[in-house]
């Protein structure tokens, strides 16, 4: 049997997925890797090479067991990382900045005293924290890292290293550089006077191609360490919000679906960038040719409810998460006025202020612990409806939300969700493989042996839905205006 061999290259962990033609999942392997944080929490950074020998392992592991023939390698990253390589594609730092990283924030200072914000975000619908962006780390690399920004001959994205392992192409896809902080969304190019603005070389910057381009193909060395052949072709691959979102079954304009992990958030795709300026909805091109995917999202989904768990509920039994879920829903709607912002990793755009900090509010001595468990799963969904709202003021929603993610395994959370979104959602089949399976569908196209995307419906077939139920809706719409001003109140608290 062919397959596609997909890699999805998270900030904790790499899948490694192979998928047949049909979109059919025909086994998995994840292998995990650590992330290296200051104590300040401003640094945040990983080490590619891990990222390289995770990858190896994991194909490795998958492909022991397996009699398949794959036709083609493609890759989902995650985004706004920089990797420092030569010109011989040699890598030029042990470790490297990752997404969330906001070391650079002097850099982004300095680069709006010459570009308005606005101007920014109109023409590259950058919407995370703007230190965080590749245009100004490589500004900090500049300031701080002479001697390995002089002998840089490229700036890769995360996936874009592996890519280079894999074939020795030092090149991007459409949707990773449309994440850079310096690219055009409507040119589909990098703009110059931004770069100059902030002190680069634009020369630094790696070519763009397709997502589906064919970028060349697996060389020896690379072939014997991942447990494969020589000369199978990679394809370029996309970042990983665009990937998911074509995994997720969002190829057409109009189709959404919230992605419940670590962090969540909503995207869609659509014709347009759908620019917001008040909430800065963050957007990147989609991998599909013509589209784009809008998004809004909180950085502290699932770490949050772990936090919860972790923090006070240690004492559960051997399954915490169950008698977790069985604690919140012997719980009321509304938790008995109990009350939690899930902002732990801070705000974003959508929250009263990007500076927003966690808390609890209302607590008694007749709370109980379910009343804190149900807030806290209440706290999140509450916020996330901030960014589904916040999308859908871009654009209308077509139909239904799929919910994609661990998350998705849930059915009381996705029932909650449901009545807090107070629309239809539901989940298939594909939950936390959506972005390999972008990633999957990539190769397919790339190869042409798909015409287009239609076939990734076969692969959402099986459905589970679930409808708000009117009462518990009304009950939340009253419960998210709550929610809002007791985050406003923590929001002045923070600054």
């Amino acid at each position: 049997m062919e397959a596609a061999l997909a890699f999805d290259l998270g900030t904790s962990a790499v899948k490694a997925t192979l998928y047949s033609e049909e979109g059919v999942c025909l086994g998995e392997k994840t292998i995990a890797y650590p992330l290296y944080c200051s104590t300040d929490n401003v640094r945040r950074e990983q080490e590619p090479d891990q990222w390289w020998e995770s990858v190896c392992e994991a194909s490795r592991a998958l492909l022991s067991d397996k009699d398949v023939h794959v036709a083609g390698i493609g890759l989902s990253g995650h985004s706004l990382g920089i990797v420092p390589v030569d010109k011989r594609g040699r890598l030029l730092s042990q470790r490297t900045p990752i997404w969330s990283d906001s070391r650079a924030s002097c850099q982004a200072e300095d680069f709006f005293e010459k570009v308005g914000p606005e101007e920014w975000y109109g023409a590259t619908g950058c919407g995370f924290v703007p230190a965080q962006y590749p245009l100004f780390k490589l500004g900090w690399y500049r300031e701080h890292e002479g001697e390995i920004y002089r002998r840089a001959c490229c700036f890769l994205g995360t996936k874009d290293y592996v890519n280079l392992k894999m074939t020795q192409a030092a090149c991007t896809d459409r949707s990773y550089a449309s994440g850079s902080g310096v690219y055009d969304q409507r040119r589909h190019a990098y703009i110059p006077r931004f770069a100059e603005a902030a002190g680069i070389d634009g020369a630094k910057l790696p070519e763009i191609v397709k997502s589906t381009d064919i970028i060349g193909e697996l060389t020896r060395d690379a072939a014997a360490a991942m447990g494969l052949h020589a000369g199978i072709p990679v394809i370029a691959g996309g970042v990983d919000n665009a990937c998911m979102c074509l995994g997720a079954g969002c190829y057409a304009p109009g189709r959404a679906y919230a992605s419940l992990g670590t962090s969540a958030w909503v995207a869609m795709a659509a014709d347009d960038p759908c620019l917001n300026y008040e909430k800065r909805v963050y957007i990147f091109e989609h991998c599909v040719d013509g589209l784009w995917v809008p998004a809004a999202g909180i950085f502290s989904a699932g770490s949050s409810l772990n936090w919860v768990v972790e923090r006070m509920f240690s004492g559960l039994p051997a399954d915490p998460w169950m008698r977790l879920n069985e604690l919140a829903a012997a719980s009321p709607v509304g938790a008995n006025g109990v009350i939690f912002c899930p902002a732990l990793a801070g705000g974003t755009y959508v929250d009263p202020s990007p500076s927003l900090m966690g808390a609890f509010f209302n607590l008694s001595l007749g709370i109980s612990s379910g009343d804190l468990a149900r807030a806290a799963f209440e706290g999140i969904c509450c916020e996330l409806a901030l960014a589904y709202d916040a999308l859908g003021g871009c654009v209308p929603l077509d139909g239904p939300l799929l919910l994609a993610g661990g998350g998705a395994r849930n059915d009381f959370w996705c029932q909650m969700y449901a009545d807090v979104f107070g629309t239809e959602v539901y989940r298939t089949q594909v939950m936390q493989n959506a972005a390999s399976l972008g990633a999957a569908a990539l190769v397919w196209r790339g190869l042409g042996r798909w015409k287009d995307f239609r076939p990734l419906d076969a692969a959402h077939a099986r459905k589970t839905r679930f409808s708000p139920d009117a009462t518990r809706a009304a009950a939340y719409r009253i419960i998210r205006e709550k929610f809002w001003k007791a985050c406003q109140m923590q929001a002045q608290l923070a600054l």
